[in-house]
């Protein structure tokens, strides 16, 4: 069985001082519980596990540190066109990449700690054709091609099966990997590989910022230490009087 797990690299500096030594990126703690769990599945059923992450030329050590958790593969996607993508730019660059990777069950964490918007997995699945289940929460190995997931919707777990290819999602979180350092430094000697965006025939105009949807106009830090409290009347004039009043201030 073939597995794709996409790789966010996140700032060291969300993760704490001891989670990534001196690297500049990390390995986003949704896809690091992703790559135990795939790896879990791996002693049941053979897989090859081939991890793709697109971001920077920094993003490659935490491809590394992939390859020492135990995954067999890495491709890194990365381009200075691809500054400023938003998740509709991104899914369409890791769609691109994905096309060119045999895979069963492509597998994302459940958001990004440093965006946290969880629209990746979606709108990937949909460029690729393929059903997305989320918030899974165990998978068993396939027969006949099927895996047999356990997700939670809402308050309910839902067993199902799922024939594949199929696109995955764990909601859980590893904070931290301990990684065995001289597997660690066998994984650096090991071959990544690097796509840029010719190598995976992007349309320019759909990447980077021309290809976003997402506009922002301006941005503002607020204080949040210190609020005011304002009693309303229980009208809606008054509250519609309030939140028009607030609009004004803080356009």
């Amino acid at each position: 069985m073939n597995i794709l797990i996409c790789v966010k690299a996140v700032p060291s500096k969300l993760m704490g001082n001891n989670y990534a030594g001196q690297s500049a990126y990390s390995i986003n703690p949704y896809d690091a519980y992703s790559i135990g769990q795939m790896l879990e599945l791996r002693k049941e059923v053979p897989s090859t596990i081939t991890c793709v992450c697109m971001g920077p030329e920094g993003a490659k050590e935490v491809l590394v540190r992939c390859l020492a958790m135990g995954v067999d593969e890495a491709v890194l996607v990365s381009d200075p066109k691809f500054a400023g993508s938003d998740t509709f730019a991104t899914s369409y660059i890791l769609s691109r990449a994905v096309e060119k990777l045999q895979y069963d069950v492509i597998v994302c964490g459940h958001m990004a700690v440093d965006g946290e918007t969880g629209q990746v997995q979606y709108g990937l699945a949909q460029r690729l054709g393929i059903p997305c289940i989320s918030n899974v929460q165990d998978v068993q190995a396939p027969v006949d091609n099927t895996l047999s997931l356990k997700y939670v919707n809402d308050r309910d777990i839902h067993l199902v099966e799922a024939q594949t290819p199929v696109m995955i999602s764990f909601n859980n979180l590893c904070e931290y990997t301990n990684i065995n350092l001289f597997k660690l430094q066998q994984a650096r000697k090991k071959p990544i590989t690097i796509w840029s965006a010719s190598d995976i025939s992007l349309n320019q105009e759909e990447c980077g910022l021309k290809g976003s949807k997402t506009k922002v106009f301006r941005s503002r830090r607020y204080n949040t230490l210190s609020r005011e409290t304002e009693l309303l009347d229980d009208t809606t004039v008054s509250i519609t009087d309030f939140l028009v009043n607030q609009i004004k201030i803080h356009q």
